[in-house]
């Protein structure tokens, strides 16, 4: 068997069920070599299939770190791109464990070119500088705070509730005026329900704000609206977290639950 062979068997070897139900042969062939050439990158993205009107099925392959699909949405954005659809897969790689994601993609409206392998080779830099830590997401260098210590950090994560409830976005940052507020907004700007919210101290002046998520048809939103969320959640935290002044408590809606955890 060919060194090509081989690497071809170990990528579908190590895809989970659902992916090899629906791909087989010379498929899973060209995803597997979209997979080899992220060689040592933490990302790397593909055009896989030309569609009609300038869209496109794109091949996502990366490192599988904490927070990388809450980056998705905006890094798809700064190229003018649009996510329709996405199946996202994960499997154990021999340099450790690996997304193989496939989006669906458009043009926003109003863009009238055709997405292009410059655009995906832009969202990979892009989001793999963002899981390293070396860039803004706007693309500039973070080379002062790219040794910014775990006491700063924001971590965002969405949680599966029980069997078709309602899901619980975890936020642990650093306390900050205007930190619930500014959340809040954001996930009732991106149409989600809040069912209840809880707030609980964490050392070294740090909160963890859990929010219970259904969408308007009270459905828990499915992996690429918990990605848009995570992002959007990300995105107004990082300002509000940027300020040096020392938290004092804030006033919270009546309507939600914001109740100290035991």
């Amino acid at each position: 068997m060919s060194p090509a062979s081989q690497r071809e068997l170990a990528f579908y070897e190590t895809m989970p069920d659902r992916y090899r139900q629906l791909f087989q042969g010379p498929t899973v062939n060209e995803h597997a070599a979209i997979a080899a050439r992220r060689g040592g990158a933490p990302a790397h993205a593909e055009i896989w299939r030309r569609l009609p009107n300038g869209r496109a099925i794109a091949c996502l392959v990366a490192e599988d770190r904490r927070g990388l699909h809450s980056h998705l949405g905006t890094v798809f954005t700064t190229r003018s791109i649009d996510i329709l659809s996405a199946q996202l897969y994960s499997r154990a790689d021999p340099r450790g464990a690996e997304v193989v994601d496939l989006f669906w993609l458009s043009r926003n409206e109003g863009a009238a070119a055709t997405i292009a392998p410059n655009d995906l080779a832009r969202v990979a830099d892009l989001l793999g500088g963002l899981m390293t830590g070396d860039l803004r997401m706007d693309g500039r260098p973070l080379a002062a705070r790219h040794a910014a210590s775990q006491a700063s950090a924001t971590l965002v994560r969405l949680e599966d509730g029980p069997e078709g409830g309602p899901a619980t976005l975890r936020l642990e940052t650093v306390e900050r005026p205007g930190l619930f507020r500014a959340v809040t907004s954001a996930l009732l700007d991106a149409n989600v329900r809040i069912i209840s919210s809880k707030r609980a101290s964490a050392p070294g002046a740090r909160v963890i704000h859990r929010f219970s998520l259904v969408e308007q048809d009270g459905r828990p939103p499915d992996q690429y609206r918990r990605g848009l969320l995570q992002a959007e959640v990300l995105r107004v935290v990082e300002p509000v977290t940027r300020r040096a002044s020392t938290a004092r408590p804030e006033a919270r809606p009546s309507t939600l639950e914001d109740a100290p955890e035991s």
